[in-house]
C-alpha cells in the first residue's frame, strides 16, 4: 500500500492537466501578476509628476488661447482707424466734420459701431465716447445708465487707453439699468491721425468693447482635471479673478488667489500649498497669470485608482485562474476516458471501449483506439484459432509416431480370434475400425479419390449401424465417373457425424443419411441429406453467421462443432473463397448439407 501512493503522486503529477495548469500558471498568470505590479509601482511613483506636467502644458495652452483671443480682440478695436467711406476716408473725417448735421452724424457712427459687433459673435456691446455717447448692443432691451458710464470710479485713466486697454469680466450693471450679464471689457483710446503731431496728442475719443466671458469658457474646454481642480485667468497687479468656471469669483479679489499671485515666480512654475498644487504660466502682453490648479485629493484618488487596478488585475487574475482550472478538467475529460480504457485493455479487459464526442483530434484518437481494440480481438481470435489448429497438427503429428504396423497387427490378431470363436460381427467391427485407422493415419497425404472418401464413409456407418442395432441407414447415388474425381480427406466425414448425432440420435426412431453426387456448372456437387429433427432458421443463421468468421469453438455460446468449422475453413484455404458448402434445415424434416468443390481428375 505504501509502495503504490508515491506511484499515484508520481502519475498525478506527470498527468497532461497538472502540466498544462502549472504552465498556465507559470507562463501566463505570473508574468501578468508582474506586470501589474511594475505598473502599479511606476504609476505611483509617477502619478503627481504625470499630473503636474499635464497641468503645466493645460496652462501653457490656455495662456496662449488667451494671448490669442486678446490679439484678436486688439485688431478689432482698431477697426476705426481703418474705416472708409464714399464721404470720408477716415474716421476722423467723420468726427471733425462741422458741417454735417448731428443727426446724420449720429446714425453713420451708430452704423460703424454695429460693423464692428458684427465683427465676433462673442461681442454683447459696442461704445464710443466722444463728445456724447454712442452706443449699440445685442439686447436692444437694454438702457444705459449714462450717469453710470460717465462715472470715473470703474473708467481707466486717459493715458492708460493710449494702447490695449483690458478690463476684467465685471458685470453690465456698471453702466446698463436693467442688466446683471457678465462681459469683460477691451477699450482704446481713438487718436487724430490726420497729422504726426495730433497722432501722439490728440484724443479724439473712447472705444469700447463688452464681450461674453463665454468666450474663456470655451478655451477651456477639454482640459477637465477632475473634481477639485480648475483653470483660472486672474490679474497678477491686483488679484481680481478674470475667468472662472465658479461664476461668483469672477470680479472679485480673491484673498487666495492674490497670495498665490504675489508668491509665484517667473513667467511660467509650480507652486505647492498644503491643499493644492499649482501650475502657472502668464498671458503675453498682459499682466494676466493663468492658474491650473490640482487638488492633492485628486492625486490621493489617483494613488487609490492605481490600487484598485492592481486589485483588480488580482481579482481577474484569480477568475482567469478558476475559469482555466474548469477549462482544462473540461477539456482533459477525453484524454483521462482514453487512458483509462487504455489500462483496462492493459488489464485484460478487450471488450473496452471509448464513446468521445468532443469533435477534435482526441475523438479522432478514440475512434483509433476503438478500431486498434476491435483489431486486437480479431487479432486474438485468430490466434485462439491458430493454436487449436496447432494441438490439431501436434495430435495428428503425435498419432502419425505410433507405429500403424503394430496397430494393424494387433487388430488383426484381435479380429482372427474372433473368427476363431464364431464372434462374426465383433470381427466385422474391428475390421472396419481397422479401415478407419489405415485411411486415417497410414495415407500420409491430404488429397484422396472420392471413392476412397466414400468407402471410409461406410465403414464408419457400419459402426454406427452396430451401435443403434440397425435403426439408421446409408444411401449412396454415386456416379461411377465421378468416383475417380480428388477431394480432401475426411471432408465428409463431420457432416456424416453431425447428422446422426444432432439430427438422427433426438428423432429417437428410425432414420436415414443420404449421400449424393453430380456434376453442375463445372463444379463437384456433394449433397448429404438427413431425415433427422432439423433445426430452427435462427440456428441455421448462427452457423452460416459463424463459418464466414475466424472464431470457432463453443465460445460464447457458439454450438457449432470444430470439425464443421476446420472442414469448411480447409475447402477455402485450399480451393478459395468460391468454394465450401451450404446448411439448409427445416425443423422435423431434417438437414441439408450441399458442398461445393472444384472438379479434380486423379
Amino acid at each position: 500500500m505504501q509502495d503504490k501512493k508515491p506511484e499515484e503522486k508520481k502519475r498525478i503529477y506527470s498527468s497532461m492537466f497538472v502540466k498544462m495548469f502549472i504552465a498556465f500558471i507559470l507562463i501566463g498568470l505570473i508574468p501578468l501578476l508582474l506586470t501589474g505590479q511594475i505598473l502599479y509601482m511606476r504609476l505611483s511613483s509617477s502619478v503627481e509628476e504625470v499630473m503636474i506636467s499635464n497641468a503645466s502644458q493645460m496652462a501653457v495652452n490656455m495662456g496662449k488661447n488667451v494671448s490669442d483671443l486678446i490679439g484678436k480682440y486688439d485688431d478689432i478695436t482698431q477697426s476705426l482707424y481703418d474705416y472708409t467711406s464714399d464721404d470720408y476716408l477716415y474716421f476722423y473725417e467723420l468726427l471733425d466734420d462741422t458741417e454735417l448735421e448731428e443727426e446724420e452724424r449720429e446714425r453713420q457712427i451708430t452704423n460703424i459701431l454695429y460693423n464692428i459687433m458684427n465683427m465676433d459673435r462673442s461681442i454683447q456691446n459696442v461704445r464710443f465716447i466722444y463728445d456724447k455717447i454712442y452706443n449699440v448692443s445685442r439686447d436692444s432691451t437694454k438702457n444705459m445708465d449714462i450717469r453710470k458710464v460717465l462715472d470715473a470710479q470703474w473708467k481707466p485713466r486717459e493715458e492708460d487707453l493710449n494702447s490695449l486697454y483690458i478690463m476684467p469680466t465685471h458685470s453690465e450693471s456698471n453702466y446698463y439699468y436693467n442688466s446683471e450679464e457678465k462681459v469683460f471689457t477691451m477699450a482704446r483710446n481713438y487718436m487724430d491721425v490726420s497729422t504726426m503731431r495730433t497722432a501722439g496728442s490728440r484724443r479724439m475719443g473712447t472705444l469700447y468693447v463688452d464681450f461674453d466671458p463665454s468666450e474663456l469658457e470655451i478655451l477651456e474646454e477639454g482640459m477637465d482635471m477632475g473634481e477639485d481642480s480648475e483653470v483660472v485667468v486672474a490679474d497678477a497687479k491686483d488679484g481680481t479673478v478674470i475667468y472662472s468656471r465658479d461664476s461668483e469669483k469672477v470680479t472679485q479679489k480673491n484673498q487666495s488667489i492674490s497670495g498665490i499671485l504675489e508668491a509665484l515666480e517667473g513667467e511660467s512654475g509650480v507652486y505647492r500649498t498644503e491643499d493644492s498644487i499649482y501650475a502657472y504660466c502668464s498671458v503675453e502682453n498682459t499682466d494676466w497669470k493663468v492658474l491650473a490648479s490640482i487638488s492633492r485629493q485628486n492625486i490621493e484618488g489617483m494613488y487609490m485608482d492605481s490600487g484598485r487596478f492592481v486589485l483588480g488585475m488580482l481579482g481577474a487574475a484569480v477568475l482567469i485562474l478558476v475559469a482555466f482550472y474548469g477549462f482544462s478538467r473540461y477539456t482533459s475529460r477525453p484524454v483521462r476516458t482514453l487512458k483509462d480504457a487504455m489500462e483496462k485493455m492493459q488489464k485484460g479487459e478487450l471488450d473496452t471501449r471509448v464513446d468521445i464526442r468532443s469533435h477534435d483530434e482526441i475523438q479522432v484518437l478514440g475512434e483509433g483506439f476503438n478500431e486498434m481494440a476491435d483489431h486486437l480481438q480479431q487479432y486474438i481470435d485468430q490466434v485462439y484459432v491458430a493454436e487449436l489448429r496447432q494441438k490439431d497438427a501436434e495430435l495428428a503429428a503425435l498419432k502419425s509416431t505410433i507405429k500403424p504396423h503394430y496397430l494393424y497387427n494387433t487388430l488383426e490378431v484381435i479380429r482372427m480370434t474372433a473368427i476363431s470363436e464364431n464372434a462374426e460381427k465383433a470381427s466385422r467391427l474391428i475390421d472396419s475400425l481397422s479401415k478407419q485407422l489405415r485411411y486415417l493415419i497410414g495415407n500420409e497425404s491430404d488429397q484422396v479419390t472420392l471413392k476412397e472418401e466414400l468407402e471410409n464413409i461406410r465403414e464408419y456407418f457400419y459402426i454406427v449401424k452396430v451401435r443403434y442395432e440397425n435403426l439408421y441407414d446409408l444411401e449412396m447415388d454415386v456416379p461411377a465417373d465421378c468416383l475417380h474425381l480428388k477431394v480432401l480427406k475426411l471432408i465428409l466425414q463431420p457432416a456424416i457425424e453431425n447428422a446422426v448425432k444432432h439430427g438422427l440420435r433426438p428423432k429417437k426412431g428410425a432414420g436415414k443419411v443420404r449421400i449424393s453426387v453430380l456434376r453442375r456448372s463445372g463444379c463437384l456437387c456433394i449433397t448429404v441429406m438427413d431425415d433427422g429433427v432439423g433445426m430452427p432458421e435462427e440456428k441455421v443463421q448462427e452457423i452460416t453467421d459463424l463459418l464466414g468468421k475466424d472464431t470457432i469453438g463453443s465460445r460464447k455460446g457458439e454450438t457449432i462443432s470444430i470439425g464443421i468449422k476446420n472442414t469448411y475453413d480447409r475447402i477455402v484455404k485450399n480451393y478459395g473463397n468460391s468454394y465450401g458448402f451450404q446448411i439448409t434445415s427445416c425443423e422435423n424434416l431434417g438437414t441439408i448439407v450441399e458442398y461445393t468443390l472444384p472438379v479434380l481428375e486423379e
